[in-house]
């Protein structure tokens, strides 16, 4: 089985995929050039990656539960036959911009 989870943000592209147990982690900078890809499963392999690195791959490693898959409000899922199908209805008001008022006027000692 392989699952994948991936962030963007304006730092470039994050992937963690996981496949038969084994991680690979690949991160792109904002122009989609590749600056890191390999395995993830030891300290000895993490010990490669730079602090900025570490992090989007222990956010990664949290939005999938570390072991492949994604969580939704306590919710594992976990590869396999599932499906999820909700809409999100939002019912947000249009903004409506407030006229600006004037600033009051001192009265000035005459």
């Amino acid at each position: 089985m392989v699952t994948s989870v991936s962030v963007s943000d304006n730092t470039g592209s994050y992937t963690l995929t996981t496949k038969n147990g084994k991680k690979t982690f690949t991160a792109k900078d904002p122009d989609g050039a590749e600056s890191f890809t390999g395995p993830v499963d030891t300290e000895e392999q993490r010990d490669s990656l730079d602090r900025n690195l570490i992090k989007k791959l222990e956010q990664l490693e949290g939005m999938g539960g570390g072991k492949g898959g994604i969580q939704l409000n306590g919710l594992n899922l976990k590869g396999g036959d599932f499906k999820f199908d909700h809409k999100f209805d939002f019912n947000i008001e249009p903004f409506k911009r407030q006229p600006k008022k004037a600033p009051k006027k001192e009265r000035s000692d005459a």
